[in-house]
C-alpha cells in the first residue's frame, strides 16, 4: 500500500471515529445508553489509533533509515528472545498476583457472581495454556 493510500486509510478512520463519538453524543435515552458508551468508547480509540498510525507515517518518512534500523532490530534474535522472557514475566506477573488479588477483592465487595466465574475463567485459561505450550514445546525441542 502506497503512501498516500495510507494516509487516505488512516484520515477516514479518523473521521469514522469523530463521526461514532458524535453518534454516540445524540444516545440519550436511558434504554440505549449503553450504546452510547460503546460508540464513543470505539470512536474515541479509532481517532487515537489513527492520529497515531498518522504520526508513524509521517516519521517514517521524515527518517527512513530509522525505520530500516528498527525493522532489522525487530528481527533480530537476541531482541526477541529479550521481547519473550518479558512477556513471559509480565504475563506472571499478572496471573500469578494481580489476577487471584482482584478475584478476591471482587468476592470481598459482593461482586456479580458472573464476573468473579469470568476472573475465575481467565486464570484457569491461563494456566491451561501454560501447560499446554510447555508440552509443545518440551516435544518441539
Amino acid at each position: 500500500m502506497s503512501l498516500r493510500n495510507k494516509q487516505y486509510l488512516y484520515v477516514l478512520g479518523i473521521i469514522a471515529g469523530i463521526a461514532l463519538v458524535i453518534a454516540g453524543a445524540f444516545f440519550k435515552d436511558a434504554e440505549i445508553k449503553g450504546l452510547m458508551g460503546i460508540c464513543i468508547g470505539v470512536g474515541a480509540g479509532l481517532i487515537g489509533m489513527f492520529v497515531a498510525n498518522l504520526i508513524i507515517l509521517r516519521i517514517e518518512t521524515k527518517h527512513p533509515q530509522a525505520f530500516v534500523q528498527k525493522k532489522i532490530e525487530e528481527k533480530d534474535e537476541r531482541n526477541r528472545m529479550i521481547w519473550d522472557k518479558t512477556r513471559a514475566k509480565a504475563n506472571t506477573i499478572i496471573m500469578m498476583a494481580v489476577m487471584p488479588i482482584l478475584t478476591l477483592v471482587f468476592v470481598l465487595i459482593d461482586a456479580e457472581l458472573y464476573v468473579i466465574l469470568a476472573m475465575v475463567g481467565l486464570i484457569l485459561l491461563n494456566a491451561g495454556l501454560y501447560i499446554g505450550y510447555s508440552n509443545y514445546y518440551n516435544n518441539r525441542l
